[in-house]
């Protein structure tokens, strides 16, 4: 496991989180990391060093009316990639599209 993967569950935690805080009932997680998303889906406890964070995942997953886990190949995941390489700051209760990702988000959202 490379610190990429970690980074990716990490980040992938801290999303569910988000949408619990905002009280989204259905959510779509998409990923470019193969290796997290079959952890996520994947019945059997994890024993890797990410077990823990794909624990954690898990349980905050039954808490949605309806939930996925996608895997999506970088080059069509751009909102994402974009994010997670951005630094930005989230103020708990307001929701706001960073400056360096909102061309990203209306390209999406547009096409």
């Amino acid at each position: 496991m490379g610190e990429g993967e970690m980074a990716e569950a990490m980040a992938t935690r801290e999303a569910i989180l988000l949408a619990k805080r905002e009280n989204w009932p259905s959510v779509i997680f998409e990923g470019d990391c193969a290796t997290l998303i079959d952890k996520i889906l994947e019945p059997l406890v994890d024993l890797s060093a990410i077990g823990p964070i794909v624990a954690d995942i898990r349980s905050f997953a039954a808490d949605f009316c309806s939930i996925s886990f996608q895997f999506v190949m970088r080059s069509y995941n751009s909102v994402a990639h974009a994010l997670a390489h951005s630094v930005c700051d989230y103020a708990e209760g307001v929701s706001v599209v960073p400056v360096e990702v909102s061309p990203y988000v209306f390209a999406e959202q547009f096409s």
